[in-house]
């Protein structure tokens, strides 16, 4: 029962932190931006319906200090009739988020979508 426990716990602990690094990178600016730019684009709405969700397994970085920063994030999404993912590549300064890259990936196929021409 001792090491039945402590594989309990150690398991609990590992989905606590990757619950924390989840949440963090979830509800970044850089996130939340990224999101909001995808899920206005007709490329993305036509490859994906509408409303545009983010999937739980967010993977990259978001390095902050003070009035500037990095992001570089994968982010799968999807919507009622397909998915894809965004790849965001972004830079904070003076406390504004800017996007270097913001690309959709549609999980058919297809060409990458540069979500930032003609925006």
């Amino acid at each position: 029962m001792g090491c039945l426990g402590l594989i309990a716990a150690s398991l609990i602990f590992v989905f606590a932190i990757l619950t924390l690094v989840f949440s963090i990178l979830r509800g970044s600016a850089a996130f939340e931006n990224a999101m909001e730019i995808a899920g206005d684009h007709p490329a993305v709405i036509e490859a994906t319906g509408e409303p545009l969700e983010a999937g739980w397994l967010v993977s990259g970085n978001v390095n902050t200090t003070g009035n500037t920063g990095e992001a570089d994030l994968s982010i799968p999404v999807s919507g009622p009739i397909g998915s894809g993912q965004l790849h965001v590549d972004a830079t904070k300064n003076a406390g504004e988020w800017y996007f270097n890259s913001l690309t959709f990936l549609d999980a058919a196929g297809g060409p990458p979508i540069n979500l930032l021409e003609n925006s």
